[in-house]
């Protein structure tokens, strides 16, 4: 396998792994919204199903952030954005803390790592194009 290849390879996972990183965030945002406004009667419920999502994307995003170092290495000059991280939202703050100010923090955090995975995505695509052309 060339190494133009191999690169490309290594975009294709990352991407898919993005896609899956966005649609977690996705679904806790849309868990988010519901724990925010309903949250007196099923609030508990929809912050554990929020910080479940949570949990999920940002091992997801551990292993984004490997894959990246992989291929900061192989593109070489490229610069790679490193504004994605696991979202930090405390456990007792978030679930029995629960109010509005905690919902509304949580939900800023997921828009923030959102707009950042997408930024990523974009900088992938066009990385993509550009090994691609020269393969």
């Amino acid at each position: 396998m060339t190494r133009n290849k191999e690169v490309l390879r290594q975009i294709d996972q990352t991407l898919a792994d993005l896609h899956r990183t966005q649609k977690l965030l996705n679904s806790a945002r849309r868990f988010g919204f519901f724990d925010l406004f309903d949250g007196k009667d099923h609030g508990l419920f929809f912050s554990f199903l929020k910080r479940r999502r949570l949990n999920q994307a940002n091992e997801k995003m551990r292993v984004i952030k490997e894959e990246l170092d992989d291929l900061q290495v192989a593109l070489g000059d490229r610069a790679l954005s490193k504004a994605m991280k696991p979202i930090q939202v405390s456990w007792l703050w978030d679930m029995w803390l629960d109010n509005m100010i905690s919902d509304w923090y949580s939900q800023r955090k997921v828009k923030k790592s959102l707009k950042a995975v997408k930024d990523l995505q974009k900088q992938l695509k066009k990385a993509r194009a550009d090994v691609a052309k020269n393969a």
